[in-house]
């Protein structure tokens, strides 16, 4: 499958103008949306990690029905007035009841969701699921948060998920959400050279319908990435 990426996203740079901004997006099934996609290798003569040389990010592709791309148009239309994002913090614990979850990422000036947890973990799982199909525009997690099998966890200051949270809170309030692909690229660049960088492990689901292509129009994104 990785070869057969790597050709797919050389072949669609080919669409794209000389000079303009990348971006490569996997429209990943729900249950694969945690796979390190953004480690991958560039090519067979390349071991460079993809998201370390483009912006990277992952979609769900169950969020491509018409409806689903309707309100993530008009939640990113609200998004592009505002010069950084404020996140709603999914603690490991899991707290929160996910329906409240879902009227806070509805009705609250949060533009993003991050979870201290990763998706695999049974105690945050349905605040994932949660914020997937509410739909969130922005989902930020760690893949190597909190421990999944750590499930009395409270989310204490010293859990490797809240260390997350409390960074990605200081990043997302500077950057507009627009930017974060780009943001996030720079981030996994300082990662993959310092060992233990609290963002070497992000995983970034980025979805505006405006940026991509619509899968149906064209034959470039259906056999492609890259957007």
């Amino acid at each position: 499958m990785r070869a057969c990426v790597q050709d797919r996203i050389e072949d669609a740079f080919c669409h794209l103008t000389p000079g303009a901004d990348e971006l490569i997006a996997f429209a990943l099934p729900r249950d694969w949306l945690d796979w390190p996609v953004d480690r991958w290798e560039k090519g067979p003569d390349d071991d460079t990690p993809l998201g370390c040389v483009h912006p990277v990010v992952v979609t769900d592709h169950a969020r491509r029905r018409t409806s689903t791309r309707h309100v993530l148009t008009s939640a990113w239309q609200r998004l592009d007035s505002r010069a950084g994002a404020r996140v709603h913090r999914v603690g490991c614990g899991g707290v929160e009841d996910p329906r409240k979850l879902r009227l806070a990422l509805l009705q609250s000036e949060a533009g993003l969701a991050g979870f201290g947890a990763t998706p695999r973990a049974a105690r945050t799982r349905p605040h994932f699921e949660t914020s997937v199909t509410a739909p969130a525009p922005v989902i930020v997690w760690t893949r190597r948060g909190c421990d999944p099998e750590e499930a009395d966890c409270a989310g204490s200051a010293d859990c490797p998920g809240t260390a997350f949270l409390d960074a990605l809170d200081g990043l997302v309030s500077r950057a507009p959400p627009a930017q974060l692909p780009r943001r996030v690229l720079s981030l996994r660049q300082r990662a993959d050279a310092e060992d233990d960088h609290w963002a070497r492990d992000i995983q970034l689901l980025w979805d505006d319908p405006r940026r991509f292509t619509d899968p149906h129009a064209t034959a470039v994104h259906t056999r492609s990435p890259v957007a």
